[in-house]
């Protein structure tokens, strides 16, 4: 017997064809498969397109991207005003990743598809560690602005560049809530509990729909 509950997803698959061959019951069994796996993939993608929280993500997307800007247009400025090379380009790359990651969240509100929502959790994951390394990184460049580093090299390094260090961190740590803030937001509402209308029928099963109908009875 087969159901699938489109409360929780999960499915319960149990097929017994009682008068067909080896071969007649593994065809059916596959097609039974087949179908249940389409039946998954269209709950997932209902459960995208009720529950995803589309205001958030617009909200989100917006100073995800804006920070990641900034990041690489502070990172320009700090190498070109003589800033320490301790850092080594985080902004620019960091900046890179969250106008991915803002990007990705926003494509899912256009394409609601289950395989870009689980891209985008393990995306963030990765920009979250970048965050942390490019936190650490800007910290460290900070303790180079002491007058002995500055002495040794012979006033080379512009010491006002510090100040950009210190905006990066900022963003960086901004970066982060939001990231995290986006998969427990996310998470939450995807997780939402619907109202069963019972089990989901299986529908257009494809050759032997008639004999396999007989076969259970």
């Amino acid at each position: 017997m087969y159901s699938y509950r489109e409360k929780d997803g999960t499915s319960n698959f149990n097929v017994i064809f009682s008068n067909s061959s080896p071969a007649q019951a593994a065809q059916m069994n596959f097609e039974y498969k087949q179908e249940l796996d389409r039946q998954h993939k269209k709950y997932s993608e209902k459960l995208l397109r009720e529950n995803y929280p589309t205001k958030f993500v617009i909200a989100y997307t917006s100073l995800i991207i804006s920070i990641g800007v900034s990041l690489i247009v502070l990172q320009i400025i700090y190498y070109a005003s003589n800033g320490v090379n301790q850092n080594y380009a985080s902004g620019i790359w960091a900046g890179f990743i969250y106008v991915v990651a803002g990007s990705l969240a926003a494509s899912i509100i256009k394409w609601r598809l289950p395989s870009l929502i689980i891209v985008k959790f393990f995306f963030n994951f990765f920009a979250i560690f970048s965050s942390v390394v490019t936190i650490i990184l800007n910290s460290v460049s900070l303790t180079f602005y002491s007058e002995e580093w500055l002495f040794v090299n012979d006033g080379e390094v512009n010491q006002n560049m510090k100040h950009v260090n210190i905006a990066m961190i900022v963003l960086a740590f901004i970066s982060l809530v939001l990231l995290i803030t986006f998969l427990i937001v996310v998470n939450l509402a995807l997780n939402k509990q619907e109202n069963s209308s019972g089990p989901i029928q299986l529908e257009n099963i494809p050759n032997n729909e008639s004999n396999t109908t007989d076969n259970m009875n």
